[in-house]
C-alpha cells in the first residue's frame, strides 16, 4: 500500500500526456495535502496513469450512432 495508482481520463480533445505530466509534477503537493487529511501509517506515493476508457466508450458510441444512421437510410 505504498503506491496509489490514479487512473486519469481527459474529456474532449485535451492533451492527456500534458495533463499527466502536470499531475506528476504536482504529486508531492497533492501527497502533502492528502497527508493532512488522511491518517495512514504510510502515505502512498501517487502515480498517475492515463485511462483510455472514455476514448473507447466515445468510439463505441460513435460507431453505434453511425450504424443506426445507416439503417435509417
Amino acid at each position: 500500500m505504498r503506491l496509489a495508482r490514479i487512473h486519469v481520463s481527459t474529456p474532449g480533445d485535451r492533451d492527456s500526456v500534458e495533463i499527466i505530466k502536470v499531475l506528476q509534477h504536482a504529486g508531492g503537493y497533492l501527497r502533502r495535502c492528502l497527508g493532512k487529511r488522511v491518517r495512514l501509517k504510510y502515505l502512498p506515493r501517487l502515480e498517475f496513469q492515463y485511462d483510455a476508457s472514455l476514448d473507447r466508450s466515445d468510439r463505441i458510441e460513435q460507431l453505434l450512432r453511425d450504424a443506426a444512421r445507416s439503417e435509417h437510410h
